[in-house]
C-alpha cells in the first residue's frame, strides 16, 4: 500500500495523495460511493502542465472530459493482457478514431446515421460522408481514396449519393473522381463504365437495360449540348435497334433490314425483308430498287 494522506478540501472536496502534493497511485480493490449534487472524480498528471481528467455525473449522464492545458485533451479507450495495452478508441478535436473491426447490432438490425444539424440547408451542402484512406505511403501518397457522399441536390429537399474514387498522385492527398451519382432524377455515370456478365432471357449480357433506350448528350466544349438516341422501338415480341442522330436516324428491324432516314420523306433500305439481298431507296410513295 502506499502512504497517502487524506484532506479534507472546500465545497465537499476529498483529497487523496501523499504530503506536498506528491501525489501516487490509488488501488481500490472494493467499492467507492460518491454522494454528491455533482459527483466527480478528478486525476492531474503533475508531470504536464493542466493535465487533468474529469469523470462526473450530470443529471442522466455521466460527462467525461480531458484537458491539456489551453487545449483539448484526448480520450482513449484501451485493452491491456498484461503485457501490451491495444488501444481500441481515441476521442480528440479533430474526431473519433476506432480500431479494429466496428459492429454495429440490434435485433431490428444495425442503423448506421450521419446527420447534419445545419437547419437551412443548400445546393451542393453536405449531408454524411465515408471516407476510406489509405496509409501504405509505398504505392504513393497517402490520404483518402475512396469516398461516399450525401449532398443536397436541391435547397434541402432530397440527397443525392455521389460515389469517388481517387489515384495516388506521388504526394499530396489523392485525387478524388465522381464516378457515380445517384439522385431522385435518376443515375449518372462518369468515366468508363464496366458492367459484369450477367445472366438474361437464357444467354448471358453484359449490359441490362431495363427501358426503352439510352440518351447520350454531348457536353464537350463548342457543342450545343446535343443529344444521340439508341432505343428498342419495336412492339409485342419484335425488337429493333434505333439510333436518333439529330434530324436523321439508322433503324435495324427485326425482320432483318437496315433502314436509314438521313433526310424527310427519304429512306434506304438494305435487305428490307426480301428473299435475296437488296437495296431500296425510297421517296415518298415510290422507290427504286438496286437488286
Amino acid at each position: 500500500p502506499h502512504n497517502t494522506t487524506t484532506n479534507a478540501g472546500t465545497n465537499g472536496t476529498t483529497d487523496l495523495g501523499t504530503p506536498a502534493g506528491r501525489f501516487r497511485d490509488i488501488y481500490l480493490s472494493s467499492s467507492v460511493l460518491i454522494n454528491a449534487a455533482v459527483p466527480r472524480v478528478t486525476l492531474t498528471d503533475t508531470d504536464g502542465t493542466n493535465t487533468i481528467g474529469d469523470i462526473r455525473q450530470v443529471s442522466d449522464a455521466i460527462v467525461i472530459k480531458s484537458r491539456n492545458n489551453t487545449s483539448n485533451g484526448v480520450i482513449k479507450f484501451t485493452g491491456d493482457n498484461g503485457t501490451t495495452e491495444t488501444e481500441y478508441a481515441r476521442f480528440d478535436a479533430s474526431g473519433s478514431t476506432f480500431s479494429g473491426t466496428t459492429t454495429i447490432q440490434s435485433s431490428t438490425g444495425g442503423v448506421l446515421t450521419l446527420k447534419t444539424t445545419d437547419t437551412a440547408g443548400a445546393i451542393g451542402e453536405d449531408v454524411g460522408r465515408i471516407d476510406f484512406y489509405n496509409s501504405d505511403a509505398s504505392t504513393g501518397s497517402t490520404g483518402v481514396q475512396a469516398r461516399i457522399l450525401g449532398e443536397q441536390d436541391t435547397a434541402g429537399d432530397s440527397t443525392a449519393l455521389k460515389f469517388f474514387a481517387g489515384n495516388s498522385t506521388g504526394s499530396g492527398d489523392p485525387t478524388l473522381n465522381e464516378r457515380l451519382e445517384l439522385s431522385t432524377s435518376g443515375s449518372k455515370f462518369s468515366g468508363t463504365v464496366s458492367i459484369a456478365t450477367a445472366a438474361y432471357a437464357g444467354t448471358n449480357a453484359d449490359l441490362q437495360l431495363l427501358g426503352d433506350g439510352i440518351s447520350i448528350k454531348n457536353d464537350r466544349d463548342g457543342s450545343s449540348d446535343n443529344w444521340s438516341y439508341i432505343q428498342n422501338r419495336a412492339t409485342g415480341s419484335a425488337s429493333d435497334l434505333y439510333f436518333g442522330l439529330g434530324s436523321g436516324n439508322i433503324r435495324f428491324d427485326h425482320g432483318g433490314a437496315i433502314i436509314t432516314n438521313p433526310v424527310s420523306n427519304y429512306h434506304t433500305y438494305i435487305n428490307a425483308g426480301q428473299a435475296d439481298s437488296d437495296f431500296i431507296v425510297r421517296s415518298t410513295g415510290s422507290a427504286n430498287m438496286l437488286k
